[in-house]
C-alpha cells in the first residue's frame, strides 16, 4: 500500500508537549505572582 509523504506526527506531538510545558511554567510564575500580591 502506497501512501504519500508521511506527516510528521512525533513533530506534532513534541510541540504540542514543548508548548504545554512552557504554558505549564508560565502559569506557575502567573499564580506565585498573583499569590503575592506583584500582579494586580
Amino acid at each position: 500500500m502506497k501512501q504519500g509523504p508521511d506527516t510528521p506526527q512525533g513533530t506534532i506531538a513534541l510541540l504540542l508537549v514543548y508548548f504545554l510545558v512552557i504554558l505549564a511554567l508560565w502559569g506557575n510564575v502567573y499564580f506565585t505572582m498573583v499569590s503575592r500580591g506583584i500582579a494586580q
